[in-house]
């Protein structure tokens, strides 16, 4: 997000987070980076609360290297939302054969994610 807001001088982008208010590292960042209103941080969500945020959402960006299955692109999918996720093998496979627009970054390349989602936004 420093990369889109304050390199790019994009101000129409807002990334949500399913993390608490509270969390010291995110919210270290986003103030560090003064991202205030580019980054949501949600806390825990219900159901229909998720399945808002799928029906508004733009795309689904899934920078996670950790995940065990990345339940979040089958849901994206159901949505028809385009998906930006990390090249991972285990993501291939659950993406498969996504007729939706799909792009791979490398976890640890903050600039392909920035560049992949300016791209979106033409």
């Amino acid at each position: 997000m420093d990369i889109i807001v304050n390199h790019h001088k994009i101000d129409d982008v807002v990334l949500y987070r399913t993390l608490d208010t509270g969390s010291p590292t995110a919210s270290r960042y986003i103030k560090e980076y003064n991202l205030h209103k580019d980054i949501v941080l949600t806390g825990k969500l219900s159901y229909e609360e998720v399945i808002g945020y799928y029906k508004s959402a733009s795309a689904l960006a899934f920078p996670s290297k950790i995940e065990t299955f990345g339940l979040p692109l089958i849901e994206a999918q159901q949505f028809g939302l385009p998906i930006i996720a990390s090249d991972l093998e285990l993501y291939r496979e659950v993406i498969g054969a996504y007729d939706g627009s799909v792009v791979y970054c490398d976890s640890d390349k903050p600039h392909e994610w920035a560049k992949a989602i300016v791209e979106l936004r033409v």
